[in-house]
């Protein structure tokens, strides 16, 4: 592209200076009578200066287009590949959401005092009041995820006076594990160690910061767990299946003196005891009976039937033309990645029953598209779960990101 050409693209595209302005106030958008609140979960693809793939990512101009055509849609963003790192392109999107209504924020920077790893690149953004949070870093991960900070983040955010939601927002190591087949997981790849290690310090993060809250929990994010079986096949793989145990607290982790973890399939035996079947992978989180256990809904699976592509796409199967390649990596394309997700997660009784909506004393004590009137009770909408592809026609991007967003609706009676 010539450089005259550019600069009429750049004055095509409002930079972020230029579209920071207050905007009216956001009134409670209600579906049926009840007040629901637009989530959306999504890789914006926003990584530090110098770091392409290809010519250019495009990143102010994408960002630009995000704040002015895309978060006024909704409530509670929450966002991965946002880095702060060199750059202040984060720090105008939190003061430009702020005037578009997202009076709340929350980020997770680097704790390196020397400045030697990058951040997260997580951040929560919400127009309801978030009342409690909490930051977690992951151990430092492997190949090129060993300069970032990768961890999580949890907002505690108040949707009516008598209504918290708990959010959760994550990015688990990289790279996609070959060892989908029908053996099983298999644990000696590096990777999917990496991710266990993760998902368990993930699992414990959500048991510590919900024991106090009677709210329900969303844990969104870039999980790099494909999820599907083949390019092909959207049905369950088996790291996807392992990572779903791992949050439910089916599997748990023990210590031992050289800091190595057995992973075990925890079930209750039929003399009450408990069975354990185990594999060595490394981690840190003693394994004890009472270890919280949780109702996991995969929202997006549930809304499709199957995973659907979120990285990687093509246009068909037959000609396996890849629908987007000016962002994605050439090693991403024709992967047809299933690796974002947003989960409902309801708190289990220790005989394994999901905790009753009418017991206002029990953690967690709602249910996925509960048809109850009752005036205080939140539901999530799995019907309204699904993917947005974010295309941006006749610029010099085709998509916002190389993933695609998720979304979903929030229900407050």
């Amino acid at each position: 592209m010539s450089a005259h050409n550019q600069e009429n693209n750049d004055l095509k595209e409002k930079t972020l200076n230029q579209i920071i302005s207050s905007i009216p106030p956001v009134s409670p958008y209600f579906i049926n009578g009840k007040k629901s609140i637009r989530v959306l979960s999504f890789n914006i693809f926003l990584r530090p200066p110098g770091i392409k793939n290809h010519d250019s990512d495009h990143k102010s101009m994408r960002l630009a287009y995000f704040c002015e055509r895309v978060i006024h849609s909704y409530d509670i963003i929450c966002l991965q590949e946002f880095f702060a790192y060199g750059t202040s392109r984060q720090a105008k999107f939190l003061s430009y959401a702020k005037n578009a209504g997202f009076e709340y924020s929350l980020t997770l920077n680097s704790k390196n005092l020397l400045n030697t790893s990058i951040d997260s690149g997580l951040v929560i953004i919400s127009r309801y009041p978030i009342i409690k949070s909490e930051r977690l870093t992951y151990k430092r991960g492997i190949k090129t995820d060993r300069f970032y900070s990768k961890g999580a983040l949890y907002a505690r955010i108040l949707c009516s006076p008598n209504r918290e939601l708990n959010i959760f927002n994550t990015h688990l190591q990289s790279g996609i594990s070959n060892s989908n087949n029908t053996d099983g997981v298999n644990l000696s790849d590096a990777l999917v160690v990496t991710r266990c290690k993760q998902l368990m310090a993930l699992k414990s993060f959500i048991d510590s910061c919900t024991e106090d809250s009677n709210g329900p929990i969303l844990l969104a994010g870039d999980m790099n767990v494909n999820s599907r079986r083949t390019f092909k096949n959207g049905n369950d793989s088996e790291e996807y299946i392992l990572m779903k145990k791992i949050l439910a607290g089916e599997w748990v982790a023990v210590i031992n003196h050289h800091d190595t973890t057995t992973v075990s399939t925890a079930s209750k035996s039929q003399s009450g005891g408990m069975n354990t079947v185990s594999k060595v992978i490394g981690g840190n989180k003693k394994f004890t009976e009472s270890v919280p256990r949780y109702k996991v809904t995969d929202l997006i699976y549930e809304a499709y039937g199957k995973h659907p592509i979120t990285k990687g796409d093509v246009e068909s199967f037959e000609t396996m033309k890849p629908t987007e390649t000016i962002l994605t990596s050439t090693s991403s394309l024709w992967t047809c990645l299933s690796i974002d997700y947003l989960f409902w997660m309801e708190h289990k009784e220790n005989n394994g029953n999901t905790n009753p909506s009418t017991n206002p004393n029990n953690n967690r004590p709602y249910s996925v598209n509960d048809e109850k009137e009752d005036k205080d009770s939140i539901s999530v909408s799995i019907e309204k779960s699904q993917i947005n592809k974010f295309l941006t026609p006749s610029r010099e991007y085709t998509q916002l990101s190389d993933h695609y967003g998720l979304t979903s609706i929030i229900n407050v009676n």
